[in-house]
């Protein structure tokens, strides 16, 4: 095997462990954006305590990282805003540790859909 085969092969083996510590927080990231929408649409039907909660149990059962009290839940007059802040720290061989911080951030209209 020559050296550039062997190079090509280490690179690939690096690219896939990243990619498989590193995805998975992106994806974290992408489901509670799919439950912040899902909970937005339910408002005004349910109060701003149920739609907190239901979102509380979510992140519990999934075991996602967001804390729910860093979750809000805004209702204005004529929309609803849920929003969090959060990190989520991914440590790499040799101790090394990465930290994303997301943003997630749904509005919603009152009575229309986005």
């Amino acid at each position: 095997m020559s050296l550039g085969t062997m190079l090509l092969i280490a690179g690939a083996v690096v690219i896939v462990y990243i990619a498989m510590k590193v995805v998975p927080v992106y994806l974290n990231n992408y489901f509670i954006e799919g439950i912040f929408e899902q909970e937005a649409q339910t408002f005004p039907k349910q109060s701003v305590s149920d739609i907190y909660n239901e979102i509380g149990k979510k992140l519990k059962d999934m075991e996602h990282p967001c804390d729910i009290r860093l979750v809000t839940v805004e209702p204005r007059d004529d929309s609803i805003i849920i929003s969090a802040q959060y990190t989520e720290t991914v440590e790499f061989i040799g101790g090394y540790k990465k930290s994303f911080t997301f943003s997630p951030r749904v509005v919603r209209a009152i009575g229309k859909a986005s």
